[in-house]
């Protein structure tokens, strides 16, 4: 069973399984701290197992959390591609900890992405993707490929779709730019102010 999940200031949804051993959504976004420079994170969530995060949570004393699924909502302020993205902010795309080859030719919900692996604590299937004014980058963490977390992740990916964006500041913004060319337009094709 999957559950849809739209985040319209964001622009984007996704699907994400509930049963059995389905997951939670966590808003992480109260939790960003200082944006690496030229790095404006938006918002985070995070996708935990519901059974994991309860073991989790009832356990004491310190342990290693289980793997997760990440979502880092990232303005892009510089128009970049997803692959000129994670070569300019290498901290934040892991790109130091690939395994393997990025598939800098990638598409995710019909937008240009970038996908490719990495390896640390658990190894990451890593999806970036640029889309409107925003980076999307996906993250999911594993310990085998054979998992169903692994798999959650691949279908999560393949359900994104784009929305539009319900930012009231940028649709304001948009409607003043719309009213500008449609005034410019009308002064072009008229000759003279007052037809």
């Amino acid at each position: 069973m999957t559950k849809e999940y739209r985040l319209e200031k964001e622009g984007i949804s996704f699907e994400y399984k509930t049963a059995p051993e389905g997951y939670v959504v966590e808003d992480l976004s109260s939790l960003i701290g200082e944006s690496s420079k030229g790095v404006e994170v938006q918002s985070v969530y995070q996708l935990i197992n519901a059974r994991e995060k309860a073991e989790l949570e009832a356990s004491e004393g310190g342990r290693e959390g289980p793997p997760t699924m990440t979502l880092r909502v990232i303005k892009n302020t510089q128009n970049q591609s997803a692959s000129m993205w994670i070569d300019a902010f290498p901290l934040l795309s892991n790109q130091d900890f690939v395994i393997g080859d990025i598939d800098r030719d990638a598409v995710v919900g019909g937008a240009n992405a970038v996908h490719y692996r990495t390896d640390g604590l658990y190894q990451g299937q890593n999806v970036v993707v640029a889309h409107g004014g925003y980076i999307y980058q996906f993250i999911g963490s594993f310990l085998v490929e054979d998992s169903a977390i692994y798999n959650d992740f691949n279908n999560l990916i393949d359900s994104i779709e784009f929305i539009p964006a319900g930012d009231d500041n940028m649709q304001k913004e948009n409607g003043d730019i719309r009213s500008a060319c449609e005034a410019a337009l009308a002064y072009m094709t008229f000759s003279s102010g007052a037809e």
